[in-house]
């Protein structure tokens, strides 16, 4: 049976397919003669021998970036401290003092500067006096009968010329003159809540004025007083501060009309020659009479109330700098106009032409490296 099966699938096999009778589709490549192909022609390679250009590659273009610092203008305004000896043998020239401070005054009105001024001794002693009582300095703080003199008090010379009256005067007391340390204790007592607070405004110049028939006796040398005095407006405002003085010059000198007073001879006053070329005040003989008017009056001029310096908050590409003031262009120009002080990288205003009391000084620039 097994055999027949397999006879019969072999007969199937051996017959021929069925024809297809579909339409087939045409040849995908037709049939044809192939294309004729020409032999390509290769030159032999040969190297250049030409020199070959250095390719230089630059750093991408960098903007540089602008700064502008902005400043105010002080505001004109000059706070004074008088400092004076109030020893018996200074009578006479604290008189001529009283005299002559109207001059000082007018110097000051005349350029519109606002004032106000206080009075203290250089006196710091305490002692015992006959009557049993104890005389104690003024400390630093204000004398007269108005501490803080300004222009709308009416009777200022008047109170003026009290506040350099001393009830007790030290004739016979120690002779120490604590001129410097006066002057610093006056400023400290000058802080909010302090006796003499109103005396110092935070956006006014410090002019000090000494006067003394003797050399300051304070502990500490003149060069720190001068440090003390250039720190209180800040970096770049150090001129706001002066210390003038009428004292002994090189030499000593004899007041006038004094020359028969045992004792009445001014020694030297090294120390406050010293301080007051530290800070850029003015230095005066105490003896001269004629001398007083025409010494307060350069003491006026010389006061600092303007700011000539003003720091940059980066360095500069110095070729860059612009300066506008109430944003009116401004010359570089060191008489004229700006000067760029690239020791203490600030923008400088050193000759006739300074920024007006409150204007707005603006000044631009490319920060140097490009930022």
């Amino acid at each position: 049976m097994r055999r027949l099966a397999l006879l019969g699938l072999l007969a199937l096999a051996s017959c021929p397919a069925p024809s297809d009778t579909r339409a087939q589709p045409p040849p995908l490549f037709p049939q044809g003669a192939p294309p004729p192909l020409e032999p390509v022609p290769l030159a032999p390679f040969a190297l250049p021998r030409s020199a070959i250009n250095r390719v230089t590659i630059l750093d991408p273009k960098v903007v540089a970036a602008l700064q502008t610092d902005v400043f105010k203008q002080s505001s004109a305004l000059v706070d004074v401290l008088w400092v004076v000896s109030n020893a018996g043998i200074m009578a006479d020239e604290r008189d001529r003092l009283a005299g002559a401070v109207s001059a000082f005054i007018q110097v000051l009105a005349g350029s519109q500067v606002s004032w106000q001024m206080g009075v203290t001794s250089s006196d710091l002693s305490t002692y015992p006096l006959p009557d049993g009582t104890i005389h104690q300095g003024d400390g630093g703080n204000l004398h007269g009968p108005v501490p803080i003199l300004t222009a709308q008090d009416a009777n200022y010379l008047a109170d003026f010329k009290s506040a350099l009256t001393w009830t007790i005067q030290r004739d016979s007391a120690p002779s120490q003159t604590s001129i410097f340390r006066s002057m610093q204790l006056a400023i400290e007592n000058a802080a909010p809540g302090g006796v003499n607070a109103g005396l110092l405004r935070p956006n006014a110049s410090l002019a000090v004025i000494a006067a003394a028939n003797t050399d300051d006796q304070s502990f500490g040398e003149p060069a720190f007083f001068g440090r003390y005095l250039k720190s209180l407006k800040g970096k770049g405002d150090e001129n706001l501060v002066t210390f003038s003085a009428l004292g002994g010059p090189t030499g000593g000198c004899t007041p006038t009309g004094q020359g028969s007073i045992f004792g009445a001879h001014v020694d030297p006053t090294p120390r406050l020659q010293e301080l007051v070329q530290d800070t850029g005040g003015v230095f005066e003989s105490i003896c001269d009479e004629a001398a007083f008017v025409p010494a307060l009056q350069q003491i006026a001029l010389n006061i600092k109330t303007l700011r000539r310096y003003f720091p940059l908050s980066a360095p500069p590409d110095p070729t860059s700098i612009t300066v506008s003031v109430n944003a009116q262009p401004v010359a570089q120009d060191p008489e004229l106009g700006w000067q760029y002080l690239p020791a203490i990288n600030t923008v400088a205003f050193l000759g006739s032409y300074v920024p007006d009391p409150d204007a707005t000084v603006t000044i631009t620039y490319a920060i140097a490296g490009g930022g």
